[in-house]
């Protein structure tokens, strides 16, 4: 199988997932996906008993992400179609996946604690919801740091809406991760 390239300066998705918990078998659910770095990579750490359902707002990008999928044998990721802002309209069952992604997707919305919820909703009780998002820094690319996400803001949601927070770390150069479980 293909290994998938992401440069280590931007994002380290196959270190951000393997630190998140991610083991054969899972479910995992990546919110937000864009063209699919975070998807393909849990794809393949997921092996082929684990699904990996991959849902954004753009329908040509996960069109796009279906066909880099079929190239790359891929066969169990699952794009959905969907607005990440509207608590239930993801058609991804609830309760039923092990490890939910946030990655580079929040400094996007001015509603982020229902892109929280809806995370949540997915989520099974005793799994993971994983948000990274960029360094509040200024950087040579990336959103303005006054866009980009407090992750203080991030605990006071989580932690309103049950989450624990169980574990953060820098996911790359100019990233921040953080865990928590339902």
């Amino acid at each position: 199988m293909p290994t998938i390239v992401v440069s280590e300066q931007f994002l380290k998705p196959k270190d951000i997932l393997i630190t998140s918990g991610i083991a054969q078998g899972m479910r995992i659910a990546d919110l937000g996906c864009g063209n699919g770095y975070i998807a393909k990579v849990a794809a393949q750490l997921v092996g082929p008993t684990g699904v990996v359902f991959a849902a954004d707002v753009q329908r040509p990008i996960l069109q796009q992400l279906e066909r880099d999928a079929f190239s790359l044998g891929l066969s169990n990721i699952h794009t959905v179609w969907t607005d990440l802002e509207i608590v239930g309209a993801t058609n991804i069952p609830p309760d039923s996946i092990d490890i939910t992604c946030l990655v580079n997707v929040l400094f996007l919305s001015q509603h982020k604690e229902l892109m929280v919820q809806e995370a949540i909703r997915l989520t099974k009780q005793g799994g993971k919801v994983l948000v990274v998002d960029w360094k509040r820094t200024s950087t040579p690319f990336g959103p303005l740091p006054d866009d980009r996400v407090d992750m203080r803001m991030i605990d006071e949601i989580a932690t309103k809406l049950g989450l624990v927070k169980i574990d953060s770390f820098e996911a790359g150069t100019y990233h921040d991760a953080q865990v928590y479980q339902k």
